[in-house]
């Protein structure tokens, strides 16, 4: 009985330690986005290296709800990404996800709600103007909250 027990002693210390040790071969990951040369059509492995980046927001809320504890969000500095970052998952205490800048320079990446008309302006009569409103893809809105002309709210 003595020899089964240390038997099964030995057995729980060692299912333990395979244990602890898979735990810690599970690898965070991290996702590069960039505004100005990444490409959505990009695998969610590609855009695991830096060299193979994403291009939107957009594109990274579609695999917000595979986040795992302790994965990183990267943004290209100086860059700027026209929508929102939806993070819906948190990670744990110990393992945050997390958002932060890669890349040189000092600029920050910029996350932005706005983006410019590029379109031209119609007259309408009686000063009033109308345009087409080209939303760039990836921008996650589906029209204008707010009018800025020349960095004055409207509307």
């Amino acid at each position: 009985v003595r020899m089964v027990m240390l038997k099964m002693k030995q057995t729980l210390t060692m299912l333990v330690i395979l244990l602890i040790c898979s735990a810690s071969l599970v690898e965070s990951a991290t996702y590069y986005l960039s505004s100005s040369t990444g490409d959505d059509s990009r695998t969610a492995t590609q855009a695991q290296n830096q060299a193979t980046p994403w291009k939107s927001l957009s594109k990274m809320n579609t695999q917000i709800s595979s986040l795992q504890a302790g994965d990183t969000i990267l943004l290209n500095r100086g860059d700027t990404f026209v929508g929102y970052l939806s993070l819906s998952v948190s990670g744990s205490q110990n393992a945050k996800i997390t958002v932060d800048a890669y890349g040189t320079g000092s600029n920050l990446p910029i996350i932005s709600g706005a983006f410019v008309v590029t379109s031209s302006w119609i007259s309408a009569g009686k000063g009033i103007y109308y345009t087409t409103l080209n939303i760039p893809t990836g921008a996650d809105m589906q029209q204008p909250y707010d009018i800025f002309v020349d960095g004055h709210r409207m509307i």
